[in-house]
């Protein structure tokens, strides 16, 4: 991830709560409570379509390119 995806306050922001602990995952199977998982698109499939499994399986931080529906997960994008 770089800024290039994030302008610099949405980046601060991510880093502010890596650094409180939390793991930041891509894999939405891999997701636990309380997580921030990064939605990455590519050739083949677009990672927003991960993120329901994503938010069922915990995560309270998404990062997506996508404005997407994240109910109480907070939404960078």
């Amino acid at each position: 991830m770089s800024e290039t995806v994030l302008n610099k306050a949405k980046w601060d922001t991510l880093l502010a709560k890596v650094s409180a602990g939390l793991m930041v995952r891509t894999d939405s199977r891999e997701v636990r409570e309380g997580d921030v998982f990064v939605a990455i698109s590519g050739p083949l499939r677009d990672g927003a379509d991960f993120v329901p499994q994503a938010l069922k399986n915990g995560a309270a931080y998404v990062v997506c390119e996508k404005e997407i529906e994240t109910g109480s997960a907070e939404l960078i994008t």
